[in-house]
Protein backbone atom coordinates (compact mmCIF):
# COMPACT_ATOMS: atom_id res chain seq x y z
CA UNK A 1 0.00 0.00 0.00
CA UNK A 2 1.40 3.32 -1.08
CA UNK A 3 1.63 5.99 1.64
CA UNK A 4 3.21 9.34 2.16
CA UNK A 5 2.54 10.93 5.40
CA UNK A 6 5.68 13.17 6.44
CA UNK A 7 3.19 15.78 7.58
CA UNK A 8 5.81 18.23 6.52
CA UNK A 9 4.69 21.91 5.47
CA UNK A 10 5.23 22.16 1.69
CA UNK A 11 5.82 25.32 1.41
CA UNK A 12 4.76 29.01 2.95
CA UNK A 13 1.42 28.85 0.65
CA UNK A 14 1.30 23.80 3.48
CA UNK A 15 -0.07 18.73 4.82
CA UNK A 16 -5.73 13.33 6.48
CA UNK A 17 -8.49 9.22 6.62
CA UNK A 18 -11.13 9.12 8.55
CA UNK A 19 -14.18 10.14 10.33
CA UNK A 20 -15.95 6.73 10.21
CA UNK A 21 -19.60 7.08 10.85
CA UNK A 22 -21.33 4.63 12.93
CA UNK A 23 -23.03 2.92 9.94
CA UNK A 24 -19.73 2.30 8.42
CA UNK A 25 -18.34 0.39 11.23
CA UNK A 26 -21.82 -1.51 12.04
CA UNK A 27 -21.16 -2.43 8.28
CA UNK A 28 -17.68 -3.15 8.89
CA UNK A 29 -18.14 -4.99 12.27
CA UNK A 30 -16.73 -9.08 10.93
CA UNK A 31 -12.96 -7.03 10.22
CA UNK A 32 -10.97 -7.87 13.69
CA UNK A 33 -9.99 -4.30 13.28
CA UNK A 34 -10.32 -1.72 10.21
CA UNK A 35 -7.93 1.39 9.94
CA UNK A 36 -9.33 4.01 6.57
CA UNK A 37 -5.94 4.58 5.19
CA UNK A 38 -6.61 6.13 1.83
CA UNK A 39 -7.81 9.64 0.96
CA UNK A 40 -6.33 12.80 -0.50
CA UNK A 41 -7.09 16.41 0.93
CA UNK A 42 -5.90 19.68 -0.44
CA UNK A 43 -6.48 22.79 2.07
CA UNK A 44 -5.24 26.47 1.11
CA UNK A 45 -5.57 29.70 3.40
CA UNK A 46 -5.54 32.97 1.68
CA UNK A 47 -6.75 36.51 4.21
CA UNK A 48 -9.66 36.37 3.13
CA UNK A 49 -10.91 32.79 2.26
CA UNK A 50 -10.48 28.67 2.97
CA UNK A 51 -10.85 26.17 -0.03
CA UNK A 52 -10.40 22.59 0.96
CA UNK A 53 -11.29 20.02 -1.55
CA UNK A 54 -11.24 16.08 -0.08
CA UNK A 55 -11.59 13.00 -2.17
CA UNK A 56 -14.32 10.57 -0.81
CA UNK A 57 -13.25 6.64 -1.50
CA UNK A 58 -12.46 5.30 2.48
CA UNK A 59 -10.61 2.04 1.88
CA UNK A 60 -10.33 -0.28 5.12
CA UNK A 61 -7.75 -2.61 6.19
CA UNK A 62 -8.46 -5.43 8.35
CA UNK A 63 -5.27 -7.00 10.56
CA UNK A 64 -6.23 -10.65 10.08
CA UNK A 65 -4.35 -13.22 8.18
CA UNK A 66 -6.58 -12.50 5.06
CA UNK A 67 -5.29 -8.77 4.91
CA UNK A 68 -9.25 -8.20 3.83
CA UNK A 69 -9.57 -4.58 2.38
CA UNK A 70 -13.49 -3.05 2.25
CA UNK A 71 -14.37 0.54 0.14
CA UNK A 72 -17.07 3.06 0.80
CA UNK A 73 -17.78 6.52 -0.57
CA UNK A 74 -17.82 9.28 2.11
CA UNK A 75 -17.63 12.51 2.97
CA UNK A 76 -14.52 13.42 5.11
CA UNK A 77 -14.53 17.00 5.45
CA UNK A 78 -16.74 17.55 9.21
CA UNK A 79 -18.18 19.94 11.01
CA UNK A 80 -18.75 20.75 15.03
CA UNK A 81 -18.77 23.39 17.62
CA UNK A 82 -18.90 26.34 14.34
CA UNK A 83 -15.93 24.80 12.85
CA UNK A 84 -14.62 22.30 10.45
CA UNK A 85 -11.95 19.36 10.67
CA UNK A 86 -10.87 16.60 8.72
CA UNK A 87 -8.17 14.12 9.22
CA UNK A 88 -6.21 11.32 7.63
CA UNK A 89 -3.99 8.17 8.98
CA UNK A 90 -4.66 6.46 11.36
CA UNK A 91 -8.20 7.16 12.21
CA UNK A 92 -10.12 4.23 13.91
CA UNK A 93 -9.37 1.07 15.18
CA UNK A 94 -12.44 -0.97 16.69
CA UNK A 95 -10.78 -3.25 19.14
CA UNK A 96 -8.94 -0.75 21.01
CA UNK A 97 -11.90 1.82 20.47
CA UNK A 98 -9.84 4.15 19.13
CA UNK A 99 -12.20 6.74 17.28
CA UNK A 100 -11.03 10.29 16.04
CA UNK A 101 -13.95 11.78 14.69
CA UNK A 102 -16.66 11.59 17.94
CA UNK A 103 -13.29 12.97 20.35
CA UNK A 104 -12.86 15.78 17.37
CA UNK A 105 -16.26 16.90 17.49
CA UNK A 106 -16.90 16.49 21.25
CA UNK A 107 -13.68 18.63 21.55
CA UNK A 108 -14.35 21.10 19.24
CA UNK A 109 -17.76 21.71 21.19
CA UNK A 110 -16.12 23.26 23.81
CA UNK A 111 -16.11 26.68 24.58
CA UNK A 112 -13.00 28.40 23.60
CA UNK A 113 -11.01 30.22 20.45
CA UNK A 114 -10.05 27.77 17.82
CA UNK A 115 -6.72 27.37 18.76
CA UNK A 116 -7.96 26.69 22.31
CA UNK A 117 -10.48 24.24 21.10
CA UNK A 118 -7.82 22.22 18.56
CA UNK A 119 -5.32 21.96 21.43
CA UNK A 120 -8.00 20.23 23.57
CA UNK A 121 -8.89 18.10 20.65
CA UNK A 122 -5.02 17.24 20.57
CA UNK A 123 -4.86 16.54 23.95
CA UNK A 124 -8.03 13.75 24.01
CA UNK A 125 -6.34 12.18 20.99
CA UNK A 126 -3.33 11.59 22.39
CA UNK A 127 -4.03 8.75 25.07
CA UNK A 128 -6.80 6.29 22.89
CA UNK A 129 -4.22 7.07 19.82
CA UNK A 130 -1.06 5.50 21.46
CA UNK A 131 -3.22 2.73 22.95
CA UNK A 132 -4.74 1.81 19.60
CA UNK A 133 -0.66 2.35 18.02
CA UNK A 134 0.54 -0.13 20.54
CA UNK A 135 -1.94 -2.54 19.74
CA UNK A 136 -0.81 -2.22 15.94
CA UNK A 137 2.03 -3.01 16.92
CA UNK A 138 2.19 -5.94 18.98
CA UNK A 139 -0.91 -7.97 17.20
CA UNK A 140 -0.62 -6.77 13.05
CA UNK A 141 1.72 -8.04 11.15
CA UNK A 142 4.93 -6.03 10.12
CA UNK A 143 3.01 -5.90 6.69
CA UNK A 144 0.26 -4.99 7.24
CA UNK A 145 1.67 -2.26 11.00
CA UNK A 146 3.80 -0.79 8.24
CA UNK A 147 1.39 1.71 6.33
CA UNK A 148 -0.59 2.31 9.38
CA UNK A 149 2.06 3.26 12.48
CA UNK A 150 5.28 3.03 10.52
CA UNK A 151 8.68 1.72 11.81
CA UNK A 152 11.96 2.50 12.81
CA UNK A 153 13.17 2.55 8.45
CA UNK A 154 9.60 4.41 7.44
CA UNK A 155 8.90 7.07 10.19
CA UNK A 156 5.76 8.74 9.15
CA UNK A 157 2.38 10.74 10.84
CA UNK A 158 0.51 8.71 12.14
CA UNK A 159 -2.54 10.81 12.19
CA UNK A 160 -3.03 14.23 10.28
CA UNK A 161 -5.26 16.75 11.87
CA UNK A 162 -6.53 19.96 10.27
CA UNK A 163 -9.40 22.05 11.74
CA UNK A 164 -10.86 25.47 9.98
CA UNK A 165 -12.74 28.03 10.02
CA UNK A 166 -13.52 31.54 10.49
CA UNK A 167 -12.76 33.73 14.03
CA UNK A 168 -13.60 37.05 14.47
CA UNK A 169 -14.14 37.93 10.41
CA UNK A 170 -10.56 35.91 10.47
CA UNK A 171 -9.80 32.46 8.53
CA UNK A 172 -7.83 30.50 10.87
CA UNK A 173 -6.31 26.96 10.48
CA UNK A 174 -4.73 24.73 13.07
CA UNK A 175 -2.87 21.76 11.83
CA UNK A 176 -1.46 18.72 13.97
CA UNK A 177 0.79 15.99 13.34
CA UNK A 178 0.97 13.49 15.34
CA UNK A 179 4.07 10.63 15.43
CA UNK A 180 5.21 8.25 17.48
CA UNK A 181 7.37 8.03 20.29
CA UNK A 182 9.74 5.12 20.64
CA UNK A 183 12.28 3.56 22.99
CA UNK A 184 15.10 2.23 22.29
CA UNK A 185 13.94 -0.97 21.25
CA UNK A 186 11.93 0.67 18.84
CA UNK A 187 8.48 -0.06 20.42
CA UNK A 188 5.91 2.92 20.68
CA UNK A 189 5.83 4.19 24.17
CA UNK A 190 4.18 7.71 23.34
CA UNK A 191 2.56 9.93 20.79
CA UNK A 192 4.20 13.61 20.04
CA UNK A 193 1.82 16.38 18.41
CA UNK A 194 3.18 19.10 16.51
CA UNK A 195 0.94 21.82 16.68
CA UNK A 196 0.79 25.07 14.01
CA UNK A 197 -1.76 27.83 13.72
CA UNK A 198 -2.59 30.01 10.57
CA UNK A 199 -2.70 33.11 10.66
CA UNK A 200 0.51 33.07 12.63
CA UNK A 201 3.77 31.00 13.09
CA UNK A 202 2.03 28.34 10.68
CA UNK A 203 1.97 30.52 7.87
CA UNK A 204 4.35 33.85 8.08
CA UNK A 205 2.88 35.63 4.85
CA UNK A 206 -0.52 34.88 6.02
CA UNK A 207 -0.81 31.73 2.89
CA UNK A 208 -0.17 28.49 3.10
CA UNK A 209 -1.52 25.25 1.60
CA UNK A 210 -1.43 21.64 3.57
CA UNK A 211 -1.70 18.45 1.83
CA UNK A 212 -3.05 15.01 3.59
CA UNK A 213 -3.04 11.97 3.15
CA UNK A 214 -1.77 10.61 -0.40
CA UNK A 215 -0.09 13.33 -2.05
CA UNK A 216 3.25 11.83 -4.22
CA UNK A 217 1.20 13.10 -7.44
CA UNK A 218 0.33 16.82 -6.01
CA UNK A 219 3.71 17.30 -4.93
CA UNK A 220 5.23 16.73 -8.36
CA UNK A 221 2.72 18.45 -10.17
CA UNK A 222 3.37 21.99 -7.34
CA UNK A 223 7.08 21.75 -7.75
CA UNK A 224 7.26 20.68 -11.40
CA UNK A 225 8.03 22.76 -14.58
CA UNK A 226 4.49 23.21 -16.11
CA UNK A 227 1.80 25.38 -16.34
CA UNK A 228 1.38 27.41 -12.70
CA UNK A 229 -1.06 25.38 -10.36
CA UNK A 230 -1.99 28.56 -7.93
CA UNK A 231 -3.91 30.37 -10.70
CA UNK A 232 -6.27 32.25 -8.71
CA UNK A 233 -9.08 30.38 -8.70
CA UNK A 234 -8.77 28.56 -5.38
CA UNK A 235 -11.71 25.84 -5.41
CA UNK A 236 -10.80 24.76 -8.83
CA UNK A 237 -6.93 24.53 -8.14
CA UNK A 238 -7.51 22.32 -4.67
CA UNK A 239 -9.80 20.12 -7.00
CA UNK A 240 -7.68 19.93 -9.74
CA UNK A 241 -4.78 18.42 -7.55
CA UNK A 242 -7.29 16.31 -5.62
CA UNK A 243 -8.16 15.28 -9.47
CA UNK A 244 -4.05 15.08 -9.71
CA UNK A 245 -3.69 12.43 -7.05
CA UNK A 246 -6.98 10.37 -8.06
CA UNK A 247 -5.55 9.73 -11.45
CA UNK A 248 -2.10 8.42 -9.85
CA UNK A 249 -3.53 6.22 -7.39
CA UNK A 250 -7.25 5.04 -8.56
CA UNK A 251 -7.25 2.39 -6.01
CA UNK A 252 -6.34 4.52 -2.63
CA UNK A 253 -7.78 7.83 -3.69
CA UNK A 254 -11.56 8.21 -5.80
CA UNK A 255 -14.23 10.55 -6.68
CA UNK A 256 -16.31 12.30 -6.40
CA UNK A 257 -14.68 14.98 -4.92
CA UNK A 258 -16.37 17.79 -2.12
CA UNK A 259 -14.97 21.05 -2.27
CA UNK A 260 -15.89 23.92 0.50
CA UNK A 261 -14.92 27.34 0.39
CA UNK A 262 -14.98 29.11 4.15
CA UNK A 263 -15.07 32.94 4.26
CA UNK A 264 -16.32 35.67 6.23
CA UNK A 265 -18.63 37.38 4.48
CA UNK A 266 -20.67 34.29 3.34
CA UNK A 267 -20.02 31.68 5.90
CA UNK A 268 -19.41 28.50 4.08
CA UNK A 269 -20.72 26.82 0.82
CA UNK A 270 -20.04 23.58 -1.28
CA UNK A 271 -19.23 23.75 -5.34
CA UNK A 272 -20.39 22.12 -7.79
CA UNK A 273 -20.15 19.16 -9.06
CA UNK A 274 -21.05 18.34 -5.58
CA UNK A 275 -19.23 15.24 -3.66
CA UNK A 276 -20.83 13.14 -0.83
CA UNK A 277 -20.49 15.96 2.19
CA UNK A 278 -23.48 18.62 0.94
CA UNK A 279 -26.15 16.30 1.03
CA UNK A 280 -25.34 15.65 4.69
CA UNK A 281 -25.27 18.18 7.16
CA UNK A 282 -23.32 16.45 9.55
CA UNK A 283 -21.76 12.87 10.58
CA UNK A 284 -20.39 12.85 13.71
CA UNK A 285 -22.25 12.42 16.62
CA UNK A 286 -24.14 15.78 18.80
CA UNK A 287 -22.89 16.17 22.08
CA UNK A 288 -24.66 18.13 24.95
CA UNK A 289 -21.96 21.07 24.93
CA UNK A 290 -20.36 22.18 28.76
CA UNK A 291 -22.21 24.52 30.42
CA UNK A 292 -20.14 27.78 30.87
CA UNK A 293 -20.38 28.72 34.89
Amino acid sequence: MATNRSGRNRKSMNQIVLNSPKWVIAALSLFSTTTLLATSIVALRRPTHIAIAADTLGRFLADNPNGERKTISHCKIHSSGGFFFALAGFTSDINSGFDTSPITAHALLRVGKIEVRSKRVVADIRAPLLKAVQRIYREASPEVAMPIIGDESHPIAVLQLLVFGVENGIPEVVSANFTRINNEKHEPVGINAEVHVCPGEGCKDGEAYWLLGEQDAIVKAINGPSVPIWTGNDAADVRKLVSVEIADKPKLVGPPIDVLIVDAPGGHHWLTPLGRCSCRPSNVPKPTPEKTK
